[in-house]
């Protein structure tokens, strides 16, 4: 079976400093809350927010710190701090995050 990549076109390489170690504890550490997580990236477009998510999992996914459980409680943890809109683009992605 092929996988399937899902990074946009002239994506980069560079993950960001999201930490997904913490997603089901959102309490302040030294990256601080999830939701000031979240808010560094409330300025991005949806196709820059989407390229960074995706090389956060390519990333994740090769250096083994994330997997399926930690997406599902990143959705779980974020879905709250966001409209129903976001919350079913998330899902969308959440979905084809887990399937890649």
């Amino acid at each position: 079976m092929k996988k399937n990549n899902f990074r946009p076109a002239n994506s980069q390489n560079s993950a960001p400093n999201f930490n997904f170690s913490n997603l089901s504890n959102p309490t302040p550490n030294q990256n601080g809350t999830l939701e000031d997580e979240i808010n560094k990236y409330s300025h991005m477009s949806e196709e820059r927010l989407m390229q960074e998510m995706f090389t956060l999992v390519d990333n994740g996914r090769k250096n083994g710190t994330l997997d399926n459980e930690k997406l599902e409680q990143f959705f779980n943890s974020a879905s709250c701090m966001l409209s129903s809109e976001q919350v079913g683009k998330l899902r969308s992605l959440i979905d084809m995050a887990k399937n890649s």
